[in-house]
């Protein structure tokens, strides 16, 4: 009797089978497959890359454009500096997106971050020490009866499908929280004599507050130094564990609680404007409770999430430069519309569709450099390699020069179409100048600025 052949053994190769499946949304991957399982399996083995790393789509499509780099870059017969450069870019990127699901992970993170690492027991006991419970209280009693309930809408949050996190009002702070809680001097301060009622009151109030500026700076060195934080922001999200929790320094939540008391000392509409900051800020952490466009913490894909919850929030606060780049320059670069994508998806969207849609519009290769790019804000040296990768990529400048050399003609002319539009507004130079001073948006503005030139003098316009 013959006997029956045994049919081949089939690798169940996780970066493979990941890769197949992306495949079916982005054909450049198929096309392109042989180079990027080639150098990816060198970069697996090198970074020791768990499986669980392919899990999620939006790695493999960075890790993808990383490893059709690196086997570029192993093909070629370039020694330059320019070589060097690009081999250094590859190890940072790998490092900051491979470090939270390899074997190394210990070894990574010290790289990743310039600061001592301080071990999780420690600064979670930090956070506990400096808790506190009755403002914590009464601030999520005002959260569940609705202060909340504006951008909740705007998400399309509800009670079934909330992600789950945590308030923490904590008794620190730094000056930039407690703006607009220093008493202002009452009208005539000089003039007064020392009895008048309103300097009292005045030095009285000034007292108090020194007092509690006091003990929240002594709270604020002690904290850090646990922590090995450098800074305390007006509020932040921290993520770990599988829990989510909503941060606020004291002075951000009395804002929010007692806006009419805490911020007596100024002016009522000055009053109203730091209330409704502190408001913004609580709303734009919140958004990065729920759901997210960033990949495994804030390396991989922060431009787009900063963008996400200031949508979210109403735009009502900062990331201008973000804002900038995701709402004009992306949008006459390439034709993708990032911001409608968000406006019209539950949360703002998801990571893996947004970053596989991009990468569908323009390539894998400028969606990683999109996902490295940083606000200008993030730019720190608490971060040495996520400083040194956008160095060398050249910021948000560099990523639109490259989206531009794609296809200049087609860009061209819907600049020019764009100048034919807006030639006769008075105020389009001086929001140019914003754009590119302020906003550090150098690239398409210069484009956007010249276009209007020819415009006006095609037209013999001038503005006033």
């Amino acid at each position: 009797m013959p006997v029956k052949a045994e049919a081949p053994l089939v690798m169940d190769d996780p970066f493979e089978r990941s890769l197949d499946g992306l495949a079916q949304d982005l054909p450049e991957i198929a096309e392109k497959r042989e180079f990027i399982l080639r150098g990816g399996q060198e970069l697996i083995d090198e970074w020791q890359i768990k499986p669980e790393f392919f899990d999620d789509k939006s790695r493999v499509v960075f890790f993808a454009a990383l490893a059709e780099r690196n086997d570029r870059l192993n093909e070629s017969e370039d020694r330059s500096g320019k070589s060097y450069k690009e081999k250094e870019f590859i190890a940072d990127a790998v490092t900051m997106l491979a470090a939270p699901h390899s074997e190394r992970m210990d070894e990574l993170r010290k790289v990743i971050y310039s600061a001592d690492l301080f071990d999780e027991s420690t600064i979670e006991r930090a956070y506990d020490k400096y808790t506190n419970k009755q403002i914590t209280a009464e601030l999520q009693k005002a959260l569940d009866e609705g202060m909340l309930d504006d951008i909740r809408k705007r998400m399309g949050v509800n009670k079934d499908n909330e992600d789950p996190f945590e308030l923490r009002v904590l008794n620190i702070g730094q000056r930039s929280t407690m703006y607009g809680m220093r008493p202002d001097p009452p009208s005539g301060f000089l003039s007064l004599p020392e009895d008048h009622p309103n300097l009292r009151q005045y030095k009285e109030t000034t007292k108090d507050y020194e007092m509690y500026s006091a003990g929240i700076k002594h709270n604020t060195e002690d904290f850090l130094a646990a922590t090995g934080k450098h800074s305390v922001p007006v509020a932040w999200v921290t993520k770990g564990g599988g829990e989510t929790h909503l941060n606020l320094p004291l002075p951000t939540a009395e804002k929010l609680l007692y806006g009419d008391e805490v911020l007596l000392g100024n002016d009522e509409f000055v009053a109203r404007d730091f209330a409704d900051e502190a408001q913004a800020t609580l709303e734009h952490e919140y958004a990065h409770t729920q759901g997210g466009l960033a990949v495994d913490g804030v390396s991989f894909g922060i431009m787009a999430e900063e963008c996400r919850a200031e949508l979210m929030a109403g735009n009502k606060m900062g990331y201008q430069d973000a804002k900038g780049l995701l709402g004009i320059d992306i949008p006459a670069l390439t034709g993708a519309q990032p911001l409608r994508y968000m406006e019209s998806h539950e949360k703002g969207g998801d990571a893996a569709e947004f970053y596989t849609l991009f990468a569908g519009k323009m390539g894998i290769q400028r969606t990683l450099e999109f996902a490295l790019t940083v606000p200008d804000g993030y730019l720190s040296d608490e971060r040495p390699l996520q400083k040194r990768v956008n160095r060398y990529l050249g910021g948000i400048n560099g990523l639109e020069e490259r989206l531009y050399d794609a296809n200049p003609a087609w860009v061209d002319e819907r600049i020019e179409s764009w100048a034919e539009g807006n030639y006769k507004r008075q105020s389009v130079g001086q929001w140019l100048a914003l754009r590119k001073n302020m906003n550090g948006l150098g690239f398409v503005t210069d484009k956007m600025r010249d276009a209007l030139t020819r415009k006006r003098t095609e037209h013999n316009w001038k503005p006033y």
